[in-house]
């Protein structure tokens, strides 16, 4: 039993408060991810999981047990940081048997607890190599497989793809997850990326500001967030606001034109004088009696296109299919799904 919990923590740096009544649950075999951007307290909530940091004000409990008081190796908690931290002078099989070399294990222990782990990661060819001489990917391989051997209760990663390029960011997102999946460890994960978020957990912790945002599954996060911001951080591309005031069930746009859509009244919440309504890109359309809009920028991108228009002095993208043509400067008229739209207060 290895549930994560964080029980009103609170961390200031001097004078600086930086987590406000954090209250985070992880249950036992969970992947949940701590999001937000730079310096909204992610990494410092893990940082306190792992004892590297002392909360404030606040208990953290491991499988039940209250470990606020307790070191780092007393946690049985094990780490992947963003920068990897091997060793250059140690080969991959001596980074991997670190920690066991450290508790004073012997040489026949650690290479047996090591080639499963090596094999697991498809680091067997490699043993014999240094980190000079391994790609980022493998590197970060190395560092999972570093955590992975002293078979931790609880797993915590660190922004661990931030260095890797694009295509190996996505080739490692699925191999972390499908790891975490196989061995089945508590794992709390944390990045600014949201795209990261959505696909790998099985619950999200959007965070601002030092406090706890949201919970709750990817989708619930993306198709009801609670705010502008959690609305805001979500979606790729990012999700469209326009200004302006609703009531009837319409939503009336605070530019010139004064153009004016469908509303979500099944949405749950009340009229508004003023305030945003927000727009998933995939889910509106071109449509003859739709807002008014001019074609700023056209994304062709595949298997979709994207249309960046100005609605009024706003930004508006709109996902189309990707033979779908348009052209810059062109006007169009766009339709929001009201099912899927949001309005919040100003």
């Amino acid at each position: 039993m290895a549930q994560v919990s964080l029980d009103r923590v609170n961390k200031s740096f001097g004078a600086v408060p930086v987590l406000k009544d954090v209250n985070i649950t992880a249950a036992d075999g969970e992947f949940l991810v701590l999001v937000g951007p730079s310096g909204c307290g992610k990494s410092t909530t893990l940082r306190i999981v792992a004892g590297l940091e002392t909360a404030t004000e606040g208990q953290v409990f491991i499988g039940g047990k209250d470990v606020t008081d307790l070191g780092p190796g007393e946690r049985n908690c094990a780490m992947v940081f963003q920068n990897y931290a091997l060793y250059p002078h140690m080969t991959v099989a001596e980074n991997i048997g670190f920690g066991m070399r450290l508790r004073r294990r012997s040489k026949a222990d650690i290479a047996v607890a090591s080639a499963p782990v090596a094999e697991l990661l498809g680091l067997g060819a490699l043993m014999d190599r240094y980190p000079r001489e391994l790609s980022g990917g493998q590197r970060q391989r190395v560092a999972i497989g570093r955590a992975l051997v002293r078979n931790p209760d609880v797993f915590l990663f660190d922004e661990p793809l931030s260095n890797l390029d694009a295509k190996l960011r996505g080739d490692m997102r699925t191999e972390i997850k499908a790891l975490q999946r196989r061995v089945g460890k508590t794992t709390l994960y944390v990045t600014h990326d949201q795209v990261e978020a959505m696909t790998m957990a099985d619950r999200i912790v959007v965070m601002d500001r030092g406090m706890v945002v949201q919970v709750g599954s990817p989708l619930e996060i993306y198709h009801q967030p609670v705010n502008q911001f959690v609305a805001g951080f979500f979606g790729s591309p990012g999700m469209n606001f326009i200004r302006g005031r609703s009531g009837d069930g319409h939503f009336v746009t605070a530019g010139r034109q004064g153009g004016r859509v469908r509303a979500p009244a099944a949405s749950g919440r009340p009229a508004q004088s003023g305030g945003s309504l927000w727009g998933s890109p995939p889910h509106s359309r071109l449509a003859d009696d739709g807002l008014a809009m001019t074609v700023r920028v056209v994304e062709p991108l595949g298997i979709h296109t994207i249309l960046v228009c100005n609605c009024e002095g706003h930004e508006f993208k709109l996902v189309l299919p990707g033979d779908a043509m348009a052209a810059q400067g062109s006007p169009v008229r766009v339709r929001f799904d009201p099912q899927r739209a949001h309005i919040f207060p100003a």
